[in-house]
């Protein structure tokens, strides 16, 4: 939004660091602070879920790929030593199908959720480095 000459809100005057020098900070107080105090911080001053997020989404990777690797196996060894040949071929060969549809969902669904976890915790990072400005 652009204000007309000396007509700030707040009258805060222009920004001497540039436009939206804001964003292009990276967050240092989690690392400032150390893990543990940040962990048992009660004002939730500082966040880790930023540092967590990507540790959460490549655990999630592992399993969706073991889970993905067990249920489509595991049914074919099933029908395989039940004597069910025909049934053991059709599930290894397109036992994949469903499997991959169930874990293409719930990786979806994680990242989702991460995404919005993150974009909350940098929104509120955002704000109250707005509020503390002079």
């Amino acid at each position: 939004m652009a204000y007309p000459e000396n007509n700030y809100p707040h009258n805060e005057g222009p920004n001497p660091d540039g436009p939206q020098s804001w964003q292009t900070g990276t967050n240092t107080t989690t690392e400032a602070k150390g893990f543990f105090k940040t962990l048992f911080d009660a004002n939730f001053d500082s966040f880790i879920s930023l540092k967590f997020a990507k540790f959460i989404y490549v655990f999630a990777l592992i399993v969706a790929a073991v889970a993905m690797f067990i249920g489509w196996l595991l049914p074919f060894f099933g029908a395989l030593f039940s004597g069910l040949v025909g049934r053991a071929i059709f599930i290894l060969i397109l036992g994949w199908i469903p499997v991959g549809l169930a874990t293409l969902f719930s990786l979806i669904m994680t990242r989702l959720f991460l995404e919005f976890v993150v974009s909350a915790v940098k929104t509120a990072e955002n704000t109250s480095k707005l509020v503390q400005k002079p």
